[in-house]
């Protein structure tokens, strides 16, 4: 993670760095600027350039299809509304403020995208999340700010699984499995508890489950030995 590494540097290393990026930028890349008649355009060519060359991360792809989608949600809606008019900047604002509030919550973009996947639809994620989400999006007609608050209801069901109010509540035993876990970076589990903790479950059932998920690890441990 950039930001924890540039956090991490003293002034001398930071300065070098700062360097070593304008050395890049300076030498090794060339800026080119595309003017489009409207935005849908530019979107369009966001993702068309993009499809060449070296593959951009998954969340770079889908904040691209999510401003596009938005933009068409914003014209179909005020066409069909000429008396309850949307702004798209507007809009446009409040979808980036969840995106930058996960962002800023310090999980794996692409891992939770892949975590709320998986959780959502209950099978095993296959090679391209990107289109998987997408298609997602488009077989069940979900609006862009659903899809971001949903997003965002699963980031933090991540993180109550080992911060917060309702990580606080488990017992210690229940914790300590869940300190294994992460340890042994055994992480089929992690779809099964984000999503008993979307759906609300109380902790006693909560704990309940992770035990039957400890039970079942204990036993594929001693097939594997």
């Amino acid at each position: 993670n950039l930001k924890r590494e540039l956090l991490g540097m003293n002034p001398s290393q930071f300065v070098d760095y700062i360097k070593s990026v304008y050395e890049y930028l300076l030498n090794e890349v060339i800026v080119i600027t595309v003017v489009t008649e409207d935005l849908a355009s530019a979107y369009t060519i966001f993702e068309t350039i993009n499809q060449r060359g070296k593959d951009l991360a998954v969340e770079d792809l889908l904040k691209n299809y999510l401003l596009k989608k938005l933009l068409d949600e914003i014209n179909k809606h005020n066409k069909e509304n000429p008396n309850s008019q949307k702004d798209f900047e507007d809009e446009k604002q409040a979808m980036l403020s969840i995106w930058r509030k996960i962002e800023n919550s310090g999980v794996d973009l692409e891992g939770s995208l892949n975590y709320h996947r998986t959780a959502l639809l209950g099978t095993n994620p296959k090679k391209d999340l990107f289109k998987e989400i997408t298609n997602y999006i488009r077989d069940y007609s979900v609006d862009v700010h659903s899809f971001m608050n949903d997003w965002d209801i699963t980031v933090e069901a991540y993180q109550s699984l080992f911060e917060g109010e309702e990580y606080m509540k488990l017992n210690d035993k229940t914790k300590n499995t869940l300190t294994l876990f992460w340890e042994i970076n055994h992480t089929h589990w992690l779809p099964v508890l984000i999503s008993a903790r979307r759906k609300k479950m109380d902790t006693e059932d909560f704990q309940k489950l992770i035990f039957e998920l400890e039970k079942e690890f204990n036993q594929l441990k001693n097939i594997q030995l």
